[in-house]
């Protein structure tokens, strides 16, 4: 499993933006991302009660754990991962 640090949180006009380091091991260099998080999809995976960093790093986790890191864009929001991904939806809510 990828280490994913959530490196610096913004809140944004509707949302926020996380800079993600991502180290996947076997010696790589991490992999860096700008990640933004609405506060819909936040609401809707978390319904307030996680801290949005936590969403945040749950997203990428989910995200490196299905696609090759070395194929994702360096910006990305994490509405386009329930496009990718839409099972990502149940993952995150489950237990909530």
């Amino acid at each position: 499993m990828a280490d994913v640090e959530i490196e610096r949180e913004r809140e944004v006009e509707s949302g926020w933006e996380f800079d993600v380091r991502v180290n996947a091991g076997s010696g790589a260099d991490p992999a860096r991302f700008a990640l933004t998080l609405s506060w819909a999809d936040y609401d809707h995976w978390s319904s307030g009660t996680e801290p949005p960093s936590d969403i945040a790093r749950q997203v990428i986790e989910f995200v490196v754990a299905r696609r090759t890191i070395e194929h994702l864009p360096p910006r990305f929001d994490a509405a386009t991962v329930r496009r990718w991904l839409p099972e990502i939806d149940a993952a995150l809510t489950r237990g909530r």
